[in-house]
């Protein structure tokens, strides 16, 4: 019969929900930081194609990789000790512009496909994100949170003048030029609507906006235009999931593209307007996609996967456990800290990063293997309130695997006193890029040692967050003596 636990524990519960608060890394709401600022993962996002249609790039494992269509074999063109995101191909091919991530600062820099030339173009304090090429290669525009909340702005790339495209109160971000470079869409708020904002469009050289579509967005909408600019393809969540759709430009109705429970979303229209990229998070890590254009369902869906690496660095394999006093393996938080300054994850892992440090981490059942570049690695495992860390540095031989074991020693066992660790306030899906299943959730709270754990599943605006189904007034059918997770609203 599973243990009733004393009231008792709710202090020890308070406890961990403040330790697992949120704190903003930028100044900027905690909601943008969260859903709206680039992020790393552990598989594909934000894919941009070549101007022959012949390769795509996108950003994975904090770098931008190349890899032609037809092919397994994804090349980087980055490495540390930055973090990279959000590639755009230039028009002629010759250049990708992206954001850096160095030392926390987030910059807009360009880079040649072959990984030489790379320069920053800002160096602002404030946040510049969300770069996209002008089609006559002459600009970029990016989101810029230079004054209170994001503008998008057009920079110069022969002068570095900039100069404010759409602006004003609130947010106005993900900039996508026309094909023609005459007019800009983007997202901003709707006066007395909910969301992130609506899709808009304005004139380049300056005007007023004229609103395209409205629904409730969250921060993934990121519209892109077809060849012809007649029409604009975004992600869409009206149906409760993330789904491409497409508007006409003009404005009019909304058409959905993809039906899937879960999400697809980063979508990128080809060259020749036949074919659209997208990430999907149907099996967990984002994953890279292309269909029609006019959409499909997932059987017609042809999978980008980088089976074969090649990245800048010369890389290890580093395979590690993680034991408790009697020398079974036990669950625990990772943390990687490599040669180059970065942090790492296995290849599946949902790549997560706290707001307080910077710091990198993964869940772990207690064994894992993840690439490393060769040099001296640090790892450290930790396991909630009621564990010691444990940390082994160790030197990763280049193209050979280096073991590692960490041993977790108590610290203190107040589960003789009748009291467990918990977490009143928490989501598992809450707008996120990682497809997380409710086992895949539950084994993270194992690892950080929560005893007791509160999901809550919530409206925000008219929009659910989180899955109805869960709410069955039972504990997860995958609950232990020690271990429970209830869905609540």
């Amino acid at each position: 019969m599973r243990t009733k636990f004393p009231f008792a524990v709710m202090a020890w519960m308070l406890l961990a929900s403040a330790v697992n608060g949120q704190i903003p890394r930028y100044g900027l709401s905690t909601r943008v930081e969260l859903h709206m600022l680039p992020a790393v993962t552990s598989g594909p996002l934000d894919p941009t194609w070549h101007p022959d249609g012949s390769a795509l790039a996108y950003s994975m494992r904090g770098d931008i990789w190349i890899q032609r269509i037809g092919t397994d074999q994804a090349q980087a063109i980055t490495q540390g000790p930055g973090y990279y995101f959000e590639p755009s191909w230039s028009p002629d091919g010759k250049w990708l512009v992206l954001v850096v991530d160095m030392a926390g600062q987030l910059d807009i820099a360009v880079v040649r496909p072959d990984g030489s030339g790379l320069r920053r173009l800002t160096s602002d304090s404030s946040v510049d994100v969300q770069p996209a090429w002008t089609p006559d290669g002459r600009f970029v525009v990016f989101a810029s949170a230079r004054g209170r909340d994001f503008d998008i702005v057009r920079y110069e790339i022969a002068t570095g003048a900039v100069m404010t495209v759409a602006g004003g109160r609130g947010n106005q971000f993900q900039p996508a030029p026309s094909p023609d470079g005459l007019t800009l869409a983007f997202i901003a708020g709707v006066t007395g609507r909910l969301g992130s904002g609506g899709l808009w469009t304005i004139p380049m050289e300056g005007g007023e906006p004229t609103l395209v579509h409205y629904e409730e967005t969250s921060y993934r909408a990121a519209p892109t235009w077809v060849p012809d600019g007649s029409a604009l393809v975004f992600a869409s969540d009206v149906a409760g999931s993330y789904d491409l759709a497409t508007v006409p430009s003009a404005g009019g109705n909304r058409v959905r593209l993809t039906t899937e429970s879960l999400d697809e979303f980063a979508p990128a229209v080809s060259p020749d307007g036949r074919l659209v990229a997208f990430v999907g998070n149907q099996d967990g890590p984002t994953a890279l996609w292309v269909t029609s254009r006019f959409g499909g369902r997932k059987e017609a869906w042809q999978p980008i996967t980088p089976t074969r690496l090649s990245p800048l660095y010369e890389t290890a394999t580093l395979r590690g456990r993680v034991l408790g006093p009697d020398g079974r393996t036990v669950p625990a938080r990772i943390q990687i800290h490599a040669s180059d300054g970065r942090g790492y994850v296995p290849a599946d892992a949902f790549h997560r990063v706290s707001p307080a440090g910077e710091i990198h981490y993964f869940h772990s059942a207690g064994e894992f293997e993840v690439m490393v570049p060769a040099g001296d690695v640090r790892v450290e495992a930790l396991r909630g309130f009621e564990w010691i860390p444990a940390d082994e540095t160790v030197s990763a031989l280049a193209d050979q695997t280096t073991t590692v074991e960490l041993r977790m020693e108590r610290l203190s066992d107040p589960g003789q006193s009748n009291w467990v660790s918990g977490d009143t306030h928490v989501h598992d899906l809450h707008e996120g890029r990682y497809g997380l299943s409710q086992q895949e959730f539950f084994d993270q709270l194992r690892a950080d040692d929560l005893h007791i754990t509160n999901d809550l599943i919530h409206m925000d605006g008219t929009k659910i967050m989180g899955r109805w189904g869960d709410l069955t007034g039972e504990d997860y059918s995958g609950s232990t003596d020690d271990y429970v997770l209830r869905y609540t609203q």
